[in-house]
């Protein structure tokens, strides 16, 4: 794991410098003309939820000169003012890196938050199914969104055009129908798996003939979604993704269809961040 954390931290930097830049970090002028001072600073959770920001607190204190005491470890539970971080340097380091810090932190363990609610809700699903994002990301943070799913419970599912084969309705559309769709992934790997959206009980029974690894139901109502998987499990040993609205209320009208997948953009794009403060 610590390699994995080195490259996280080498990402978190990047994102940590474009966001000084942006902040317009060489002219602040509220501190710039401050003493050069040595003090101690402390970060507070003012939110309940799941801490994940062991990459992004060591980028800082390497960037910053600056030495950072962590007193939580990445996937454990924070409570409202619990004392999550402890700063000691320089005072202008310290409150130029400060809005930076906690918004990356907030938003990587807003992630983490959401990923361990949906995670503990299908513990007890007949299936064990897995959660999963979507690629609803913003670019340049899908590393450190994907961290805090990870930190979450949560499973890395397609995490990039690359990752994996996934044809959707566009796909199908664009390329003349499903046998075509399937036909334009034959220059791909080997190693990779063939999932394709399915809307009507029609494609289904087409997709599966031609012999596809995966099925996704998306935006598909939980009787019809049952129905399908059932099917799915009868032809053969294609997994089963169901996606489009997953939250943490809808995910339980799907409680017994049976999927192996249940994939959430919410998890990335409309999660609430942890509520951070920090204070000299």
């Amino acid at each position: 794991m610590r390699v994995y954390q080195k490259i996280l931290q080498d990402t978190a930097k990047r994102l940590i410098l474009k966001g000084l830049r942006e902040d317009g970090v060489p002219w602040d002028f509220t501190s710039l003309g401050g003493p050069e001072r040595q003090i101690k600073a402390r970060v507070i959770a003012k939110s309940c939820g799941v801490w994940a920001g062991a990459p992004i607190v060591a980028a800082v204190a390497e960037l910053a000169a600056l030495h950072i005491t962590s007193h939580v470890q990445d996937g454990a539970s924070i409570q409202v003012g619990q004392e999550l971080l402890t700063f000691q340097g320089d005072a202008g380091s310290i409150l130029m890196y400060e809005r930076v810090l906690l918004n990356i932190v907030a938003f990587i363990g807003g992630i983490a938050t959401a990923t361990a609610g949906l995670v503990t809700l299908v513990a007890d699903f007949p299936h064990k199914p897995k959660i999963c994002p979507t690629r609803k990301t913003l670019p340049g943070y899908r590393d450190m969104a994907l961290y805090g799913i990870f930190i979450g419970g949560g499973a890395l599912h397609r995490t990039g055009l690359s990752g994996g084969i996934l044809i959707k309705e566009n796909h199908i559309a664009a390329f003349g129908g499903i046998r075509g769709a399937i036909e334009a992934t034959k220059h791909a790997p080997h190693g990779l798996k063939i999932e394709i959206e399915i809307k009507t009980r029609e494609e289904l029974r087409e997709a599966l003939a031609l012999g596809v690894d995966g099925v996704l139901l998306d935006n598909m109502g939980a009787a019809e979604a049952t129905w399908c998987t059932q099917f799915i499990r009868d032809a053969g040993d294609s997994f089963v993704e169901v996606s489009g609205g997953i939250t943490g209320t809808s995910i339980q009208g799907y409680r017994d269809v049976g999927a192996d997948i249940y994939s959430s953009g919410y998890l990335t794009h409309s999660v609430k961040p942890l509520d951070l403060s920090l204070l000299v």
